[in-house]
């Protein structure tokens, strides 16, 4: 699978928001190690989550901001997944979570409608979701249409592609997909 991939500061205001320019990737499903340049590691879903929160302070290395401040943009056809991580007090809706479980080791997921807010129970990354090829998951995210629709959250979740944010949570930081269409 082959992706363009663009990393943004997350704040608008900022005069220059591009901080690297577009590059190509292309992902060989489930293989850990790149052999070419312009091959890029898929890591499994858990391995990106962990290291987009680990890595989330670290400075970026092409301006003077932490990673957190950036979003990461996956571009396929007229397709864009933007990715972004945060605290999770600074997300709206607030999930549904436990103390316990919020400082857990172990990711929660959940689905938000970004048009009425509507919120599904976090659930923990079960391990077959957590081994499974991240690269993979933004192709289903982008292209199957039975990976969309999440039963009983809202109406838009199941007629508007665009309307469901799939967020994970580890260390009290949160790891949220958006999925939209390039204008």
């Amino acid at each position: 699978m082959q992706f363009l991939v663009q990393t943004v500061l997350t704040d608008p205001t900022i005069r220059s928001s591009h901080c690297e320019p577009y590059q190509w990737l292309t992902f060989s499903y489930f293989e850990n190690s790149g052999q070419d340049q312009g091959v890029g590691v898929d890591p499994t879903l858990e391995g990106f989550v962990r290291a987009v929160v680990h890595h989330r302070d670290d400075k970026c290395n092409h301006c003077d901001r932490s990673n957190n401040e950036h979003t990461i943009i996956f571009l396929h056809h007229n397709e864009k997944i933007e990715i972004s991580v945060s605290s999770l007090e600074s997300i709206d809706p607030q999930p549904n979570l436990d103390g316990a479980a919020s400082k857990s080791s172990k990711i929660l997921q959940w689905h938000t409608c970004s048009m009425c807010q509507a919120t599904t129970i976090p659930t923990t990354l079960c391990s077959t979701s957590s081994s499974f090829s991240f690269a993979k998951f933004l192709e289903l995210l982008l292209y199957d249409s039975n990976l969309i629709p999440v039963p009983k959250l809202c109406d838009h979740a199941a007629t508007e592609r665009t309307a469901l944010v799939r967020s994970f949570t580890l260390d009290e930081q949160v790891v949220q997909l958006r999925r939209s269409s390039v204008p």
